[in-house]
Parts: C-alpha cells; structure tokens; sequence
C-alpha cells in the first residue's frame, strides 16, 4: 500500500527489504535498508524534501547516481556525498551550472556497499551514457538498473556509446552476472503500463533487436545536434505494445 510524504509517493517492495520511492513526475528511486545502513539509489528530478524521508526511513545510508542525467541527479545537493561514476560526472556538473556544492566519490566497477546482512555490488553498463551503473543486490539477486535496461533504451544523448556499443554491454553483463540475478528494476515505467520489474529474457531480446535494425523500417521520432534520432521496434511490434523491445539511436 503506497503511503505519501514530502510529495513523494512510496511502498516497500521485495519482501520489505527496499523502499519504492515515486517522485512527483514519475521518475522511480530506491532505498534498500540492510542491517547495519542503507543505498539510496538516484535521487530524481524533483526539488522536494528526499532528505528528510529518507533519513525517517533508514538512519544512515549511501547515495549512488545510475548516471548523470537531469531526471536522476536533481536533489543529490540535499546529500553531503554522491557516488558517481568519473565519466558521467561531467554531465551531473552541466546540471547543477558546473559547480557542485556537494562531495563525489568516484563509482568503481565491482565496487561493493557493504549494508551489513546484505551486500550490493556496482556494475559498469555504458551505453546509454559512458558512465551508467547498474547496482546488483547480490542477496536479493535484483539488479537495479536505472536507464540501462528498459524495454526501450535511448541512445540518443550525448556520451551515449551507439547501438553497438550498448550490445556489448549487454553481452558482457549476460555473460559476467547472468547467473546472479533473477530480474531487474528498471528507473523508469514501461510505456502506459506503468511500474514492473523485467524479466532477464528481455535482454537478450535487446540483443536480438539490435541485431535486427532495419534503416528502412526504422520511424524517426525527433532529431538532436546528430541528426535524426531513429527508433526500431523489434518482432513487427508495435511500440505500444505490453511485450515490445525497442531501440531509440541516432542515424548512423
């Protein structure tokens, strides 16, 4: 049951061992509280106060930024110290006018946060920045993957490593960690469906449609300072529809 507090709306999700935060535009944070201190995961793009319902719900805790982008870094100036990968810092910089009024630690892949009965492992996943992560509750066997697996992925933003690159991410952390986790929690919802965690199939379903990207029967769905930005729809799907796998890039 989802209470509100601060103009945030939150539940507790896997078996009471994390906290769903949902800022006031959509964008999903999570709080994952062990034994001994907590992981707040992203911070969002709203200006309430994160802070104060965060510090009611775990004593002491972390913070880590998936990436560097607007809709996840937003409140991190109300923590004292933000972990964020050194490639995507430049971005959370360009955010906040260039200078921070916060600390940074550097974000290290395969870097572990010890919460005490539980231990949460970082994963490099660039591609939709150079600098995303992913955040493996290696106990829970969840990964928390920010923008870095979704139904549709966009790789359309600056830093963004193409279609290819984010293949062999996708292969690497299939190869690396497919045997330690059972799903994902993605940042964001699917569609006009909503909030729901992704099954570990549709990886190597985004695999399968980047392989199968077809110039002509891509849609283009915008432009930026590449170009076209371009979007396939993988199967003959459409991308409404509920088990649809997609891909947004600029035009080669």
């Amino acid at each position: 049951m989802q209470k509100e507090k601060y103009n945030y709306r939150y539940d507790f999700i896997d078996e009471g061992k994390a906290v769903h935060i949902i800022d006031a535009t959509g964008v999903n944070l999570f709080l994952l509280v062990g034994s001994k201190r907590g992981l707040l995961i992203d911070t969002g793009q709203c200006k309430d106060d994160l802070r104060s319902l965060c510090d009611e719900l775990c004593s002491d805790y972390d913070v880590v930024n998936t990436h560097g982008h607007f809709d996840h870094v937003v409140a991190d100036y109300q923590f004292d110290k933000i972990y964020v990968s050194d490639n995507d810092l430049p971005l959370l910089k360009q955010v906040y006018g260039g200078s921070l009024g916060f600390e940074t630690e550097s974000l290290n892949d395969g870097q572990l946060f010890d919460l005490g009965d539980r231990k949460v492992k970082a994963i490099a996943l660039p591609g939709h920045t150079s600098g995303s992560f992913g955040f493996l509750d290696m106990d829970r066997r969840i990964l928390y993957s920010g923008d870095s697996l979704m139904r549709n992925v966009s790789l359309q933003h600056i830093g963004n490593l193409g279609p290819l690159g984010y293949r062999a991410t996708l292969v690497r952390l299939l190869s690396e960690y497919g045997n330690d986790f059972d799903y994902a929690i993605p940042a964001h919802g699917h569609r006009a469906f909503g909030f729901r965690p992704l099954e570990k199939e549709y990886i190597s379903k985004m695999i399968d449609c980047i392989d199968s990207v077809d110039l002509s029967r891509c849609v283009v769905i915008g432009s930026n300072e590449f170009g076209d930005i371009l979007r396939f729809v993988a199967d003959g799907k459409k991308y409404e529809d509920y088990d649809s796998v997609s891909v947004e890039f600029s035009r080669p």
